[in-house]
């Protein structure tokens, strides 16, 4: 994917999915296992498993009163990737809406359809317009997720840039990082970005 998309300009935001993961509310899970049509019986012993479980801690021998965790899915749990997917499931929703209603605008390839998001196991990209009000819509839409860093295009310009970080309290990468060993951002030469990779197989 190409820095630079077009004369307006653009943004991808990368959020750091990993630490949302302990912050999903008890009360936000149930209202999206209803609105995805789960029957009420099905939400009522979900939560139960979720809200009723205590740990105990034995130290020197001794075991200590039981405590119960709040408002989190817990580590470790086999039930707890699944619910969190069901809760990354809405927050596409809610992208994929503001996208038809016009409020955010994906970048697009002269061959590729528009895409205005990209989930991963730990990680999310979302792409809009470099304006204030996309970034305002977005910012909305992060209100339940924790976001790490954002990456500008080159149309974007550095003045811009620090004001539209601000709008999501975000700080400006100045150094692509790679993700799952491809570079997160690709120029113009894919040769020269690509040829490490190709070298190696």
């Amino acid at each position: 994917m190409h820095k630079s998309w077009g004369k307006a300009g653009h943004v991808s935001l990368k959020l750091d999915v990993s630490k949302a993961y302990n912050r999903v509310k008890w009360s936000f899970l149930k209202r999206v296992l209803i609105k995805l049509g789960f029957h009420r019986k099905i939400v009522s012993l979900i939560m139960t498993c979720v809200t009723t479980v205590s740990f105990s801690f034995i130290l020197n021998g001794e075991q200590f009163r039981s405590l119960r965790p709040e408002q989190r899915l817990r580590q470790g749990d086999p039930l707890s990737p699944y619910l969190f997917l069901l809760c990354a499931e809405a927050f596409s929703n809610m992208i994929s809406r503001a996208e038809t209603e016009g409020h955010i605008e994906g970048v697009v390839d002269s061959r590729t359809p528009k895409i205005s998001h990209l989930l991963f196991a730990d990680d999310t990209l979302i792409f809009c317009q470099a304006t204030p009000d996309a970034l305002h819509c977005v910012k909305d839409i992060l209100s339940e997720f924790e976001a790490t860093t954002g990456v500008f295009s080159e149309n974007v310009e550095a003045s811009s840039r620090t004001v539209l970080a601000d709008i999501l309290n975000f700080e400006v990468a100045t150094k692509h990082e790679k993700y799952l060993g491809l570079p997160t951002v690709v120029s113009r030469s894919k040769r020269e970005v690509f040829d490490g990779i190709k070298s190696h197989i």
